[in-house]
């Protein structure tokens, strides 16, 4: 049998084309309902079989885009609250056994990342390194770096220009396709790592499922997962990301542009040209900032 499926994500960025690039939209898709799959072999070993999903939620996976300016603060928390809050609770999970003092929600919920807290939330913002990189931060900001080279790279041999058009005129639109394709490798070179408490569902609580388990992965009941950039794979997947990047609009006013860009004083997202690099682990783009 053979079958293939397709989906298709278009992220139009901010409205106000004057900012430039502004990490507050950028984008975090966090998976609610997902299952950590184990077998417990009669000597005391853990056998991990994957992930599935927890059907006490919907009978799919319960996957979320949330906005970084939600976690770092920059947008209403009124807003935030009424677009995650709710998912953020996981009110399905409540049947499940929790250790004493957790439960089912993101810790954290219901305002944005507090930093050094651990949270749940925090380690959600944490997954983007330019997740505290808001969009009035100065050039040269320690919260706006320069990409890691292990995790991003280099996509273009000539920058992307991002110019307003003259009076008159209408600016102008590059747009960038690449395809990623899985190779071979054994090379591993960058590291994304977080820890997570975990409940357990009730359907496998019972002994000696669930004393067996406790005492092979420890009685903290908190799991830790590295995710790493590697390329070794034994069956071929094929995924494909566009950029598309257009310039902002010359409205003129007494012939010239109202308002002008780039805007005067300058902040880190403001420039007229940026270097295009991809993600690494996530498949995404980055744009870096090269001339102001």
């Amino acid at each position: 049998m053979s079958k293939q499926n397709q989906i298709s994500l278009h992220v139009p960025g901010p409205a106000d084309a004057f900012v430039g690039v502004d990490h507050d939209y950028d984008l975090i898709w966090v998976w609610l309902n997902p299952v950590a799959l184990f077998t417990l072999s009669n000597n005391g070993g853990v056998q991990w079989n994957g992930y599935g999903y927890s059907t006490l939620d919907q009978p799919a996976m319960d996957v979320i885009g949330v906005y970084v300016g939600c976690l770092n603060g920059a947008f209403s928390q009124s807003y935030c609250n009424s677009q995650y809050q709710t998912p953020f609770a996981r009110s399905w999970a409540s049947v499940e056994e929790w250790p004493s003092g957790q439960g089912p929600a993101l810790t954290g919920n219901g305002a944005a990342c507090v930093p050094g807290s651990g949270s749940d939330v925090c380690n959600v913002l944490d997954a983007d390194p330019y997740g505290q990189c808001i969009g009035s931060s100065p050039v040269g900001a320690s919260a706006c770096p320069g990409p890691d080279a292990t995790r991003f790279t280099l996509t273009l041999n000539q920058n992307v220009n991002y110019t307003q058009p003259p009076p008159g005129g209408l600016p102008f639109t590059t747009q960038y396709q690449e395809a990623y394709t899985t190779a071979n490798s054994t090379q591993t070179s960058y590291t994304h790592t977080h820890s997570q408490t975990f409940g357990r569902e009730q359907s496998f609580s019972g002994k000696p499922f669930g004393i067996g388990f406790d005492m092979s992965i420890a009685v903290t009941r908190t799991m830790e997962w590295t995710h790493e950039s590697s390329n070794l794979f034994e069956t071929s997947n094929t995924s494909t990301a566009t950029a598309s990047i257009t310039g902002p609009p010359c409205n003129v006013v007494g012939n010239a542009c109202s308002p002008s860009y780039p805007p005067d004083p300058l902040d880190y997202g403001s420039a007229i040209s940026f270097d295009l690099y991809q993600d690494n682990i996530f498949g995404g783009f980055l744009f870096v900032p090269v001339t102001y």
